[in-house]
């Protein structure tokens, strides 16, 4: 059984588990809490796990949308009971919370859109219980799906001595 209320509710995962499996794959619940509980009973004896547990989803479907010079755009599916999302980028060693947002998806600044980028995503919930972080997405270096609409260009150089140079911005 498991509670999502520090036991004062129980609820049944299977009564059908044979006394000699050693290993149950669960399918969490759909709502988020920082007080589950897991009990084991049989032959009218119980155990139960004695600190909580955190039952919050993880992020899935994470999607590098527009790689622009100023700014890079991710999205991700919604997780039930969320009321925030972390998102992460790979620094120097570690993955860096950045940024949070309680929609599904953030514009990030002041990246190198030149460079390869890692990113993740952490759902939390109310209470600020913490999920888990989602595996890691890459973005590879270079502009997707941006359109760059001011560059600079160089027209002409007047003199060997550059004493005029004229700029134009298309």
């Amino acid at each position: 059984e498991y509670s999502d209320d520090l036991g004062i509710s129980w609820n049944l995962i299977s009564d059908t588990v044979p006394g000699n499996r050693r290993l149950w794959a669960w399918e969490l619940p759909p709502t988020a809490t920082g007080e589950g509980l897991i009990r084991v009973s049989r032959s009218g004896q119980s155990g139960q796990n004695l600190y909580p547990f955190t039952i919050v989803g993880t992020p899935q479907n994470i999607q590098i949308g527009q790689v622009c010079p100023d700014s890079i755009q991710l999205s991700w599916d919604s997780v039930p009971s969320a009321t925030i999302y972390d998102v992460f980028v790979l620094g120097d060693k570690y993955m860096d919370s950045v940024a949070s947002t309680t929609q599904t998806q953030i514009s990030l600044y002041g990246l190198n859109p030149l460079q390869e980028n890692w990113f993740a995503v952490r759902a939390r919930g109310a209470n600020g219980i913490k999920g888990r972080r989602s595996l890691a997405v890459q973005q590879n270096a270079g502009l997707v799906g941006c359109n760059v609409v001011t560059d600079v260009s160089l027209r002409s150089i007047t003199t060997p001595e550059v004493e005029k140079i004229q700029l134009c911005l298309e």
